[in-house]
């Protein structure tokens, strides 16, 4: 991890640990577990310079179950 940020083998690993967790809750004959991260960054700009910047990032997951068939 550089910089103390995941790298993308490790946020991949993260989110197979995340969906392989949620799925052992499920108790349903059939689940799916659906997991999406989003990026997003801005800069703010004053004389010519950059003055401020962030960046965010979301996850959503999101379970299926079926109870019966």
């Amino acid at each position: 991890m550089p910089n103390g940020r995941p790298t993308r083998l490790d946020a991949r690993a993260d989110l197979r640990a995340i969906t392989t967790r949620a799925l052992a809750y499920s108790t349903a004959d059939e689940a799916r577990v659906v997991a999406r991260t989003a990026s997003t960054g801005q800069s703010r700009f004053a004389g010519g310079e950059i003055t401020t910047s962030g960046s965010a990032t979301d996850l959503t997951v999101t379970v299926v179950s079926t109870v019966g068939k």
